[in-house]
């Protein structure tokens, strides 16, 4: 009977280590699987967002690049897809052939901009006073910041590099941003009862002048002295010498004697107008740039630039 009772006994205790040695074996397995599902899911996660690209990036704001050791500063428009504006630039040295021109000594040279931007795509040329032309071409990195290469017009196998300091923003992110709700308001403080008992009444609103504009006390500040052109890159159809330009200027309170003139690339200057605010149509010539400057008493109030194409 003992011998019958230890023989059982080793049954069941194996019996018992098999079906422990499967369990085991089947929980090893399916972490096995587990841990290879999990691999996988990681490596199907989509790319964080944080890379994604911007469809559209502005770049309608003043910024520089630095081409060498030279800075670019731009004032630039965007309407869409489509850049416009000003730029300048200083030359300390002189510089031979490259996308600025030749200039000697200290010399301030302005131009106007004319391009695109399409996704990370920027493309401008811009028209530089002494009758050069600047192309310039970049791609727009994930940070903002803008790196390319540009070129004098017509010489294209000498080209530099550029890059913007400034970081561009993407177009939708300011759309994309929730609008705050406006704070409760909060209830105002009851008026003070004078020793009358009676609640004082509201102060009448302040009268309106017979010319409809408001008291100076509500009027708007002046702002710094301002001189616009409009278009400033004139495209004259062919069979014409000249082309028309509208300039808009206010030179502020303190320069009522402000003057407007035009100076073009030969050196002729010409005398617009004698105002300190207004609106006058000029003209340019085809082929030639133009400096379009407010001053008082000899003093530069404000100035932009004009380019007529051949």
């Amino acid at each position: 009977m003992k011998t019958q009772y230890n023989s059982a006994r080793s049954t069941i205790e194996a019996e018992g280590s098999d079906r422990g040695q499967s369990t085991l074996t089947r929980r090893r397995r399916f972490a096995l699987a587990l841990g290879g599902f999990l691999l996988t899911s990681l490596f199907t996660l989509p790319a964080p967002l944080a890379e994604a690209q911007c469809s559209q990036w502005n770049v309608g704001h003043g910024w520089r690049f630095k081409q060498g050791p030279t800075n670019v500063d731009l004032n630039l428009q965007q309407k869409g897809r489509v850049v416009t504006g000003t730029a300048t630039h200083n030359i300390t040295t002189a510089s031979s052939d490259n996308v600025m021109g030749s200039f000697g000594g200290v010399t301030s040279v302005s131009g106007t901009v004319d391009g695109t931007v399409e996704g990370d795509s920027f493309a401008v040329k811009i028209y530089w006073e002494n009758n050069t032309i600047g192309v310039y071409n970049g791609t727009i990195r994930p940070s903002g910041k803008i790196e390319g290469t540009g070129y004098k017009q017509g010489s294209s196998r000498t080209k530099v590099n550029w890059y913007s300091e400034t970081r561009m923003v993407c177009a939708g992110e300011a759309a994309a941003e929730p609008t705050k709700a406006a704070p409760p308001l909060m209830n105002p403080p009851p008026k003070p009862i004078a020793k009358s008992g009676k609640v004082p009444a509201n102060p009448p609103p302040k009268p309106i002048s017979k010319s409809g504009k408001m008291p100076t006390s509500q009027a708007s500040v002046p702002g710094v002295p301002t001189i616009t052109a409009h278009p400033t890159v004139v495209t004259i159809p062919e069979g014409d010498s000249r082309g028309p330009v509208m300039l808009t200027w206010d030179a502020g309170p303190d320069h009522p004697d402000a003057e407007v003139w035009m100076k073009d690339t030969k050196g002729q200057e010409t005398l617009v107008a004698k105002l300190g605010k207004g609106t006058r149509r000029a003209s340019v010539e085809r082929g030639t740039n133009y400096q379009i400057i407010l001053t008082d008493a000899g003093e530069q109030l404000a100035r932009t630039a004009v380019i007529s194409k051949r």
